[in-house]
């Protein structure tokens, strides 16, 4: 499974759930579908086809959320304001509201 190129709790997880060993369509597919290439396969039913390629995906999508998580990091922040009531904003004050139209 460190081989596949998956994350240490997703290898952890299979081991424990899937076997020791990843079957031969997970050899296969894993690093094919983590390097963005488009995989069709077909075998026997319980050959583990299902893990070959949720596993992948659930591998993208924690680096996909660790990437965001560190550009939300780095993004400056904005002076905030405060407001009568203790309130803060980052956004800058606005116009009064409009008064809201009644029906007839």
């Amino acid at each position: 499974w460190n081989s596949l190129g998956l994350d240490d709790a997703l290898v952890k997880a299979a081991e424990t759930q899937l076997g020791i060993l990843p079957t031969s369509v997970q050899d296969e597919c894993i690093p094919l579908v983590l390097g963005g290439g488009d995989v069709m396969a077909s075998s026997e039913t319980g050959s583990g086809k299902t893990a070959a390629f949720a596993l992948p995906i659930l591998q993208l999508c924690h680096e996909r959320r660790i990437r965001e998580k560190k550009k939300k990091e780095k993004l400056p922040s904005l002076p905030s304001t405060s407001s009568s009531d203790g309130a803060t904003s980052s956004l800058p004050p606005s116009s009064p509201p409009r008064p809201s139209r009644q029906p007839p």
